[in-house]
């Protein structure tokens, strides 16, 4: 390659460098409302005369986040926040079983931000999630109301230690706070392949607040 051709890249790299430089970048903490359940039915295998259920649990997320405005209307933003999720359900088979299966995340979305509207904007991106824990509380009843046998099962080993999903969000900011609705589909099984059932994946709607704490330029 010529040596002016080289340096007409050297002069093009810097000068994007430099513009990308001048957007100012914020940084914040963010926390909000889970309501996750689960897609596929968690009590395939069990007895087919069994009668079975699965509802949604309520939990939180908490972390911070950091926004890179590329314009008026474009951004990148980052988050990384902890996050509990997981689902509940039933089984009655002679006995009646209930379950609280929890999961505790660590999850890191990648957005575009689009600001569509004065204030409001939608943004969406890959989300990858870490498992932190597992376990699984159960309620067995030999009567109803009179609880038989009740405890906590260990689940990490049985979990897959990583995730991904896509994530849709729409919002609205307001000097420096910042209010959205999102949706997780998970495309990952939360299960190993070798425990049953396997493919059982994450779904978590959440709303989430987030706090500008300060800006770097």
């Amino acid at each position: 390659m010529k040596k002016p051709n080289l340096l007409l890249i050297a002069a093009l790299l810097m000068s994007t460098t430099h513009a990308f430089a001048q957007n100012p970048i914020t940084f914040g903490v963010r926390g909000g409302l889970n309501y996750s359940t689960i897609s596929g039915d968690a009590f395939a295998n069990t007895w087919s005369s069994a009668t079975t259920s699965q509802s949604a649990k309520i939990s939180f997320n908490l972390g911070i986040d950091a926004v890179h405005q590329l314009n008026d209307k474009m951004a990148i933003q980052a988050e990384l926040f902890y996050s509990r999720e997981g689902f509940k359900g039933s089984v009655d088979y002679e006995y009646k079983t209930d379950y609280i299966n929890n999961l505790s995340l660590l999850n890191l979305p990648i957005f575009f931000k689009y600001t569509f509207a004065k204030h409001f904007y939608v943004m969406g991106g890959p989300q990858f999630s870490c498992l932190l824990a597992a376990n699984t509380k159960y309620t067995t009843y030999d009567a109803p109301g009179h609880v038989y046998l009740q405890g906590t099962n260990e689940a990490s080993h049985s979990v897959n230690k990583f995730g991904f999903g896509l994530t849709p969000v729409i919002g609205y900011d307001f000097k420096k706070f910042s209010f959205g609705i999102r949706y997780f589909a998970g495309l990952t099984q939360i299960m190993k392949s070798d425990y049953q059932p396997p493919k059982i994946k994450s779904q978590v709607f959440s709303v989430v607040m987030s706090y500008r704490v300060f800006g770097l330029k």
